[in-house]
């Protein structure tokens, strides 16, 4: 899992109450959860994954570096320096926390429609929140009818991105997300061979993308 800091990743939100978001996500955030530890699989400690141990989809480097700035993540390990160990004994609950106040919500993934939030949840667990919301603006600029003004591929998702993500047909965004999403996988094993042991799993990833 690769996150830059929280702070450069999204705007702020334009919905006024976290309590309402989090109602407002139940159904969808589970299914979509599902469906991307489906992907994660559970505990592993590959040599060439760069983020180390890793459960649930969730790294060690990830962990450690979002329990510094978090206080929410930081509060579920309370015992002192996160470990491997904690990565091994990462509880299902926890892991669901973790990806709701770090990823859905962050993302704005309960403000998108469907299918296009699961694949946003996705993209920002594999490749990073920027990451994902360039691809999801670009998919949105490559779905939008002729003549609509085009989106700023910043990397921010905002109320402008998430208006335009209401224009074209959901399922158009998800489909363009798909392509470029396996368009990128390709570009990073070119520029770095190391990674092909993960592409196959990578470009199935990109086929499924939104499929919730």
């Amino acid at each position: 899992m690769s996150r830059p800091p929280a702070s450069s990743t999204v705007s702020s939100s334009p919905v006024s109450s976290v309590a309402a978001r989090l109602a407002d996500s139940g159904d969808r955030f589970n299914k979509c959860l599902a469906r991307l530890l489906e992907h994660e699989g559970g505990f592993n400690d590959i040599a060439a994954d760069r983020g180390g141990a890793t459960n649930f989809g969730i790294s060690l480097r990830f962990l450690r570096a979002e329990a510094a700035i978090n206080p929410r993540v930081r509060a579920l390990f309370p015992a002192g320096p996160i470990d491997v160990e904690d990565i091994r004994k990462l509880a299902h609950a926890q892991a669901a926390q973790i990806y709701l106040w770090c990823f859905w919500l962050p993302m704005h993934c309960d403000a998108l429609p469907a299918p296009v939030d699961g694949a946003v949840f996705d993209q920002a667990v594999n490749a990073g929140p920027r990451a994902a919301a360039r691809l999801l603006q670009q998919a949105i600029n490559c779905a939008l009818p002729v003549g609509r003004p085009k989106l700023l591929e910043d990397g921010q998702i905002g109320t402008r991105t998430l208006a335009a993500a209401r224009i074209p047909a959901p399922s158009l965004i998800r489909d363009w997300m798909r392509q470029l999403a396996a368009d990128r996988y390709k570009q990073i094993v070119r520029l770095n061979p190391s990674q092909r042991t993960f592409l196959r799993g990578w470009l199935a990833r990109a086929a499924a993308l939104g499929d919730v």
